[in-house]
C-alpha cells in the first residue's frame, strides 16, 4: 500500500510557483515565501526526492514554431506494436498516447503537424507502415486555433490545495 504524501503549506507553495514558472530561481522563490534561498532549494529537492517533481519542462507556444494542425487518433493497436523496439510510440509527431480498457480501440494518439498537407502525407505513409497492425477507427483534424485549453496547471493547483 502507497503511503500518502503530506505536503505542508511550504511545499504547496514552491509546487504553485514551479507549475506556473518551472524556471523560477531558488531565489525568487524564497522571497515569495518569505524563506531563505537555502529553505526554498530544501523543499524544492525534498520535492524532487520524492518523486512529486519528475523533471522540468519547456512549454512551446505550437502556432510560433509553425504547428498548424492537429490529430486525434483512435486506433487499435495490436500487443507486438507496442514492444519498446516497434517505434510506433516514438513517433516524433506523437504528442501524447493513452491507452483505453476497450476491445475495438485499444488507444487514443495526439499528432502534431505543421499543416493538412504535412498531416495527410503522414497517415498516408502510417497506413502504409503499420496497416496490418494498427487500425485507425476515427481520426479528428484540428488547427491550432481551436485549442482551447493547453495545460492542466488548474488542475494540480486544485489537487495540491487539497492535499
Amino acid at each position: 500500500m502507497k503511503k500518502e504524501i503530506k505536503l505542508t503549506i511550504n511545499d504547496k507553495k514552491v509546487l504553485k510557483l514551479l507549475l506556473r514558472n518551472a524556471r523560477v530561481s531558488d531565489a525568487e522563490t524564497g522571497r515569495q515565501l518569505k524563506v531563505t534561498t537555502q529553505a526554498a532549494r530544501k523543499i524544492r529537492k525534498k520535492l524532487e526526492g520524492i518523486g512529486i517533481i519528475k523533471a522540468y519542462t519547456t512549454v512551446l507556444d505550437y502556432e510560433k514554431i509553425g504547428i498548424k494542425a492537429f490529430a486525434l487518433v483512435m486506433m487499435r493497436i495490436s500487443p507486438e506494436m507496442l514492444d519498446k523496439d516497434s517505434g510506433i510510440m516514438k513517433d516524433p509527431n506523437l504528442i501524447s498516447s493513452y491507452r483505453l480498457p476497450r476491445s475495438d480501440i485499444s488507444h487514443i494518439g495526439t499528432y502534431a503537424f505543421r499543416d493538412l498537407t504535412e498531416l495527410d502525407n503522414y497517415f498516408i505513409q502510417f497506413q502504409r507502415k503499420y496497416g496490418d497492425k494498427v487500425g485507425i477507427h476515427r481520426l479528428y483534424i484540428f488547427s491550432n486555433r481551436s485549442l482551447l485549453r493547453r495545460s492542466s496547471r488548474e488542475l494540480f493547483e486544485k489537487i495540491i490545495n487539497e492535499m
